[in-house]
């Protein structure tokens, strides 16, 4: 692990989430910060949130994608994501949140340039279905 780029886990519970998903998980996935784990754990969709998944994990090196067999259910799905991360650092996405590219190089920023700092809240956009934004 890099003293300059700790390993950084996104994580990314998904279910029923295609609406969103194509273009969510590519901004996860576009990121400018060098050392990231994405791990993506599918809660059993019905919809083709999956296959959608499953598109993107192969173009990209540092996706882990993890299908369960039955729904367990937001908690424990959240959960499981938790233990198989790696990461320093952990940031949860939602499966509709959209990243700006320095998104994570910039929260990595803060923590390594203040030591006393355990958590950040980056500013936010509230989206809806026209993506227009609605609030700020």
């Amino acid at each position: 692990m890099s003293k300059a780029h700790p390993l950084v886990t996104v994580g990314v519970p998904i279910f029923q989430g295609e609406k969103f998903l194509k273009e969510s998980l590519t901004s996860i996935c576009r990121q400018s910060y060098p050392n990231l784990e994405i791990i993506v754990i599918d809660d059993n969709s019905t919809d083709n949130s999956f296959y959608l998944c499953k598109k993107m994990h192969n173009k990209f090196k540092n996706f882990k994608l993890i299908s369960n067999k039955n729904n367990l259910g937001a908690w424990d799905n959240f959960k499981k994501i938790l233990q198989k991360s790696k990461g320093e650092y952990f940031c949860w996405a939602c499966q509709d949140d959209f990243f700006d590219e320095k998104f994570i190089e910039k929260q990595v920023d803060v923590f390594l340039n203040n030591k006393d700092i355990i958590a950040t809240l980056p500013s936010y956009d509230l989206i809806n279905y026209d993506k227009k934004i609605i609030s700020t």
